[in-house]
């Protein structure tokens, strides 16, 4: 007889590394947020000191496609690192559930580094040119093509923990917060 898959829980997770992983995941969420708009705008500062242009306030602020799209995307690394931690149990019952498990821990930290790497590449070559007048734009080059890459970060962090266990409703739960969190994170922002 096949055993089930047991059911995504405080208790089987931990109440330790439930609550910490949260707590870590908003962390490094609002932290990353701000790691990614303070770089943006000192290299946009940076390029129109070196261009000797002035300086303009209305330059510094972002418009509402990029900022959401920074915010949902800052939110999803945050809860890749939620995963991280839901995920760190060292050993299970089962020697083929602690391999899906480890498997899974380190999926969740290295597509949160390869995100970050890319994305503070694309900020550096989005800022420079946008400022510069070559006039290329994200919104007008891609439309909303970007926002697919929070959406795959999202449920490629669930595809791995549901390999484990049953996610449930607990998929739509923490979607709903990881959008309404990107969205505060973007009213207190702007």
């Amino acid at each position: 007889m096949q055993k089930l898959k047991p059911l995504l829980s405080i208790k089987e997770i931990g109440p330790l590394r439930f609550y910490s992983g949260i707590v870590v995941g908003i962390g490094y969420g609002i932290l990353t947020n701000l790691w990614f708009r303070l770089s943006d705008k000192a290299i946009l500062v940076l390029s129109d000191l070196r261009n000797r242009n002035a300086i303009l306030v209305t330059d510094l602020t972002f418009d509402l496609y990029n900022s959401l799209l920074i915010t949902l995307t800052c939110a999803t690394l945050g809860f890749c690192f939620t995963m991280f931690i839901w995920s760190s149990k060292p050993l299970y019952g089962a020697r083929k559930r602690t391999l899906k498990m480890r498997v899974s821990h380190a999926n969740s930290i290295f597509q949160c580094m390869l995100i970050l790497f890319v994305f503070t590449k694309f900020l550096t070559f989005d800022t420079s040119l946008k400022y510069d007048g070559f006039g290329i734009d994200l919104k007008e080059s891609f439309g909303y093509f970007p926002f697919a890459l929070p959406l795959s970060i999202f449920l490629y962090n669930w595809l791995t923990i549901s390999r484990i266990y049953k996610t449930g409703k607990y998929l739509l739960l923490s979607g709903l917060f990881t959008i309404i969190f990107g969205v505060i994170m973007l009213i207190i922002n702007t």
